[in-house]
């Protein structure tokens, strides 16, 4: 059985998603079974230490297209070139895949989930932008006219969204 998560949680919620036994997921005294495996917690990289931020993509459950993602600054971030740090983890529990994500070079006629939602941190962080659901809902809806709906990864328009959801 897969289970589709929401796309955007809070790292109290990764904390639970990633400390599940025996694919058992317990939340608000409600136990429902999923296909929800422990995530490896890493915080530094070959490249040098990461400063964790409470953000996360929960991902999809056993879909490879649709990776649990956590996300991090480098320890020397800087507000002149700001870099977030994307790591995937795979539902197979192989090493995580890290994405360097640069806010000043992102085009947003062809941005993947990961890059919307490093926009949405970056613009929440400098109080430019309230709610961070505001990129990933631009990427998910450019995202539907996409040929695979199914992949976070898919480059695609956010800047038609955007259009759409002001007329």
């Amino acid at each position: 059985m897969n289970t589709s998560f929401n796309p955007v949680c809070s790292l109290s919620q990764s904390y639970l998603y990633s400390s599940v036994k025996s694919n058992t997921v317990t939340n608000n005294d409600l136990t429902k079974s999923s296909d929800v495996k422990p995530v490896p917690d890493q915080t530094s990289t070959a490249q040098g230490n990461l400063i964790q931020l409470d953000y996360a993509i929960c991902g999809e459950g056993g879909n490879p297209d649709k990776p649990y993602c956590k996300f991090y600054k480098p320890t020397d971030y800087s507000e002149d070139n700001p870099i977030y740090i994307a790591k995937l983890y795979s539902w197979d529990n192989s090493e995580p895949i890290t994405k360097e994500i640069h806010i000043n070079e992102i085009d947003f006629s062809q941005i993947d989930k990961y890059e919307a939602f490093s926009y949405g941190i970056y613009l929440q962080e400098h109080g430019k932008c309230n709610y961070l659901d505001d990129m990933v809902i631009a990427f998910e809806h450019a995202n539907d006219n996409a040929s695979n709906k199914e992949s976070n990864f898919n480059k695609v328009n956010i800047i038609d969204s955007i259009k759409e959801f002001m007329n």
